[in-house]
């Protein structure tokens, strides 16, 4: 069974699903249990193609054999096919070949586990696989992973939230927002939609009428290990996570997928960020490690408290 755990009722419920909290709000209430109805669906159709902390998953059974051919499904290709997007989108640092770093690293479980039992950094790291010694046969339906475990979680997230959008869009305004990732749909006016690194400090929130808001931040899923603290953004690069000037970026875009592979780049791209997000003409929020905030393209301008 699917797992999101609502609570509350009405246009606005919240929930949770895949370690994360969640907001999923609409305009008109009768499509209220259309609407969770719709994410249900979509969770659970992640959680058995893409979920990697399922054994029974079809990603966890292609990672158990990664040198094995594995027929596929329609809910993977799509799911697998929002992985690609995001790895296009950030060129390459957004891409799901980084499971066996994230794991040699600590991020073998359920991150409240990880978080409070700790882990022990590795010995040495080295660079991601690419994404190219992945085989995929979209006619056959068939993936060759060629010794690659992958994971999708800088992806799956923004991919459902984009979905739930999307469908329920056609029949009422409405946000989706899943730990962090925000997609809105069928909009006739803004949402506002504040982002924040706690509860306690939210900033100066922006309007949107489509597309999507994403996060990506080394304070939230980070862990100790026995030489410091480690957390989950890696870079492919390296295979070691990401040394950042910001430890908060956050993108608005034209969806929430995209939005989440640029805000994840920015962490990798460092200062360059500021260029190439505003380049692919889309607003940020940056940052860094002592606080200052630092917003382009078009994002509200604030002070770090």
């Amino acid at each position: 069974m699917p797992r999101v755990n609502f609570w509350a009722a009405g246009r606005t419920v919240r929930f949770t699903t895949w370690g994360v909290s969640g907001t999923l709000a609409v305009d008109n209430e009768n499509y209220a249990t259309l609407a969770q109805e719709t994410l249900w669906r979509w969770v659970a159709a992640g959680d058995r193609a893409v979920n990697r902390f399922l054994p029974t998953s079809e990603l966890s059974v292609i990672n158990a054999e990664p040198w094995a051919t594995h027929q596929i499904s329609d809910a993977f290709i799509e799911f697998f096919d929002a992985a690609l997007e995001s790895y296009d989108t950030s060129d390459g640092l957004c891409t799901p070949t980084v499971l066996d770093a994230l794991e040699a690293w600590g991020y073998d479980a359920d991150i409240d586990d990880v978080q409070r039992d700790g882990r022990s950094a590795p010995l040495t790291a080295s660079a991601a696989a690419p994404l190219a010694s992945v085989a995929f046969d979209r006619a056959a339906r068939r993936l060759s992973p060629n010794g690659v475990r992958l994971d999708f979680g800088a992806s799956a997230k923004a991919f459902v939230a984009d979905q739930v959008a999307r469908e329920v869009g056609r029949h009422t305004p409405v946000l989706v927002e899943l730990g962090g990732d925000v997609a809105v749909g069928g909009a006739v006016r803004p949402w506002s939609v504040g982002v924040a690194e706690d509860a306690e400090h939210i900033g100066a929130p922006i309007g949107i009428t489509s597309g999507g808001v994403a996060t990506s931040s080394t304070l939230v899923r980070n862990w100790s290990t026995g030489t410091g603290r480690a957390h989950h953004i890696i870079d492919p690069r390296t295979g070691a996570p990401v040394i950042s000037p910001w430890r908060t970026v956050s993108v608005a875009a034209d969806s929430c997928l995209t939005a989440n592979a640029l805000s994840t780049a920015s962490l990798l791209w460092g200062e360059e960020a500021l260029y190439y997000v505003t380049q692919a003409g889309w607003a940020a929020r940056f940052v860094d490690h002592d606080g200052k905030v630092l917003c382009v393209g078009g994002w509200p301008q604030e002070v770090a408290s």
